[in-house]
C-alpha cells in the first residue's frame, strides 16, 4: 500500500527536509525542461533510489502498477492528437518519474517529520497538518477499497462491469465521512489548534549534506545538458 513503510535505509535516515528539497527540484527540472535526457538521467535516479529505500521492485510494482499503467495514457492521446509517439513517450516517462518520486518519498518519511520540513520551508502549519494527515489517509482508504471489493465479489458481483462501481465506492465515502467525522470530534476534544505551530527537532548530519552534494552535481550536469 501506498504510504509511510518503517524501515531503517539509507532513503529512511535522511533529513526529511533533504528529501523535499530533492523532490522539488527534480519535479520542476523535469516539467518546465522536458528533455528526453533528462527524463532518462531522472529514471536512473529514481532506481537508484528504491535500491537505497530498502524496498523492492516487486513491492513497488505491487502499490504502483495501476498508476504506473495510468501514467502510459499520453503514449496513444499524443499518437492520436499530433501523431508524435516519442512526445508522447517523454510525457509518460516524465509522469512516472513524478509519480514514483513522490512514492519514495511518502514511504521513506513520517507524518510528523513531513510537518517539521514543511514548516522549515514557512508551509502555513493548517496546510501542512492537512497534507500530512491526508498522506496517511492514503493506505486507510486502499484497505477500504480491497475490502469493498472483495465483499462485492462474495456477493457474486463482477468488478468489471460498470454496474458494480457504485456499490463499491458508497462504503468508501461512507468510510472516509465517518473517520472525518471521529477524527474532528477527537482533535476539538484535545484541543488542538491546525494554526499553532508544531514543533519538530530536524538535525542534519554528514550524510545529508553527501546527498545533497552530489544532488546539486547531478541536477547541474542535467541542466547542462539541456541547455
Amino acid at each position: 500500500m501506498i504510504g509511510y513503510r518503517k524501515g531503517s535505509s539509507f532513503l529512511h535516515s535522511l533529513d526529511p527536509r533533504v528529501k523535499l528539497f530533492w523532490l522539488i527540484l527534480l519535479s520542476l527540472f523535469l516539467v518546465f525542461l522536458r528533455a528526453p535526457a533528462i527524463a532518462i538521467s531522472a529514471t536512473l535516479a529514481n532506481l537508484i533510489l528504491l535500491q537505497l529505500s530498502g524496498i523492492t521492485p516487486a513491492d513497488f510494482w505491487k502499490d504502483m502498477r495501476g498508476i504506473l499503467i495510468f501514467a502510459l495514457i499520453p503514449i496513444p492521446l499524443q499518437l492520436l492528437a499530433v501523431g508524435s509517439l516519442q512526445l508522447g513517450i517523454l510525457n509518460s516517462l516524465i509522469l512516472i518519474n513524478l509519480l514514483s518520486s513522490a512514492f519514495l518519498f511518502i514511504s521513506t518519511t513520517k507524518a510528523g517529520s513531513l510537518i517539521g520540513a514543511l514548516s522549515w520551508f514557512r508551509v502555513p502549519p493548517s496546510l501542512s497538518f492537512a497534507i500530512a494527515l491526508s498522506l496517511s489517509f492514503i493506505p486507510i482508504l486502499q484497505d477500504d477499497l480491497h475490502k469493498a471489493r472483495v465483499a462485492q465479489a462474495a456477493r457474486g458481483g463482477r468488478l468489471t462491469k460498470p454496474s458494480s462501481v457504485i456499490p463499491t465506492i458508497i462504503p468508501l465515502f461512507h468510510g472516509i465521512f465517518s473517520r472525518a467525522r471521529t477524527l474532528s470530534i477527537s482533535l476539538d476534544a484535545r484541543g488542538f489548534d491546525p494554526e499553532k505551530k508544531m514543533e519538530v527537532r530536524l538535525a542534519m548530519n554528514a550524510r545529508d549534506y553527501a546527498f545533497l552534494f552530489f544532488a546539486f552535481a547531478f541536477l547541474s550536469a542535467l541542466a547542462l545538458t539541456a541547455f
